[in-house]
C-alpha cells in the first residue's frame, strides 16, 4: 500500500507540473450595479479653531515649530487680514460686514470622477451649522481571469461482465484553470497496471446572481 501511494503521489506531481505550464484561465467580464445613497444634514458639533505656527526661539533661532498645513494657513492669514480691515471700517461698513456674515447661506460642492459622484451641501450663518451628502458609485466593467485548481482524488473500477478481470485503481485528477482534467492511478490488483487519462470540457455554463 505504501508503494502505491508513492506512485500516486508522483503521479499527482507529474500532472500538476504538466498542467501549470499553460494554464491561462478564463477571461470573464462583469459589470457592477450603481449603488445610490445619501446622508441628511446634521448639525457640525465640532468647531476647532485653526491657529497659525507656534514658533520658540532660542537665541534667536528658531527650535521649535508647530506644523500647519497650506489650507489652513491660507484661511488663517485671509482671516487675519479681514479682522484688521473690519477694525479699520467706520460703524456703518462694519455692520455691512457683519451682516454679510452671519446671513444664513446654503452651499454645495460637487466632487466627481469615472468611479463615484459625491454632492456635499449645508448650511452656514457665520459658522457651519449643518451639513449632509449624497452619493453616487457609478457602474464599472471589471475584466479579469479566472483561475480554478482543482484535485481530485478517487477510486475507478475496471471489470469483463464476469468479473474474472478486475482492476482497481486508486485515481488521482487534477483540473487545470483551463478545463483540462487529467487523470492517473495505479491498479491495486495488479504489479504493473497504470491508468493515465485527459479530458476536456466542451460545454459549460456559469450564472453570477446578485443577491
Amino acid at each position: 500500500m505504501k508503494t502505491h501511494l508513492i506512485y500516486l503521489t508522483i503521479i499527482a506531481i507529474i500532472l500538476m507540473m504538466t498542467c501549470n505550464r499553460n494554464s491561462n484561465g478564463k477571461d470573464i467580464t462583469f459589470k457592477t450595479k450603481e449603488v445610490r445613497g445619501a446622508f441628511r444634514i446634521d448639525t457640525v458639533t465640532v468647531h476647532d479653531t485653526i491657529k497659525l505656527p507656534t514658533v520658540t526661539y532660542r537665541n534667536g533661532k528658531v527650535i521649535y515649530k508647530t506644523v500647519i498645513d497650506s489650507i489652513d494657513y491660507a484661511i488663517v492669514s485671509k482671516a487675519t487680514k479681514l479682522v484688521d480691515s473690519f477694525k479699520q471700517q467706520n460703524d456703518s461698513i462694519k455692520l455691512a460686514m457683519f451682516i454679510d456674515k452671519s446671513t444664513p447661506k446654503n452651499f454645495t460642492k460637487t466632487f466627481d470622477n469615472d468611479t463615484i459622484k459625491v454632492n456635499i451641501f449645508g448650511k452656514y450663518s457665520g459658522e457651519i451649522y449643518g451639513i449632509g451628502m449624497n452619493y453616487t458609485i457609478k457602474p464599472q466593467t471589471i475584466n479579469a481571469t479566472l483561475k480554478q485548481y482543482t484535485v481530485f482524488l478517487g477510486v475507478n473500477t475496471v471489470s469483463n461482465p464476469s468479473f474474472s478481470n478486475t482492476a482497481v485503481l486508486p485515481t488521482v485528477s487534477y483540473l487545470n484553470a483551463n478545463g483540462l482534467l487529467i487523470s492517473g492511478g495505479k491498479d491495486l490488483l495488479s504489479k504493473d497496471g497504470y491508468m493515465v487519462g485527459a479530458s476536456k470540457s466542451v460545454w459549460s455554463r456559469s450564472r453570477v446572481k446578485a443577491k
